[in-house]
């Protein structure tokens, strides 16, 4: 059945291949306890069909939401349909213990000559950048993973 109140706004999020529509009702339109001003209610779903959102992320119960439940509910929804912040898409097929050739950066201001091998001593860890740093040793420390070519036991580069 069609909701006969009107809704107040809209909030569409669109993904590739994937369409998100949140619905957002005024709360005062409802005749319930927890109904106040500042609050709203949320219908979640596609275009065409919709449920209401019973609780925020870590919540349970709620049927209305301020501006921090609601922008809760938007983070659920970027993650989950969104591939930008899979933290394992991209990570580089290196590993703690195993021997890499590092790169001088080629941003840096020290003048270095060609490449050094030494040993990885963390696996690849996503920065708040969302480049893939490892700690490498030497005195190389935390070196992007662009820099970093994989070697296999035997000092061959390790084919992705």
């Amino acid at each position: 059945m069609a909701e006969s109140r009107k809704k107040s706004e809209s909030i569409l999020l669109k993904f590739q291949g994937n369409t998100v529509k949140l619905e957002l009702f005024d709360s005062t339109l409802w005749d319930h306890p927890d109904a106040g001003a500042g609050l709203v209610r949320v219908r979640q779903g596609s275009i065409t069909s919709g449920r209401w959102v019973q609780s925020a992320p870590g919540e349970t119960g709620a049927i209305f939401f301020d501006r921090e439940g609601l922008a809760g509910i938007v983070a659920a929804a970027l993650l989950e349909h969104s591939s930008l912040f899979d933290v394992e898409s991209g990570k580089p097929d290196l590993r703690k213990g195993q021997p890499v050739r590092v790169w001088p950066n080629p941003h840096s201001r020290k003048v270095s000559f060609g490449c050094s091998k030494t040993y990885a001593l963390s696996d690849p860890i996503r920065c708040f950048d969302g480049q893939w740093r490892i700690m490498v040793g030497g005195k190389h420390g935390f070196v992007s993973c662009d820099l970093v070519q994989g070697l296999d036991k035997f000092g061959r580069e390790v084919q992705p």
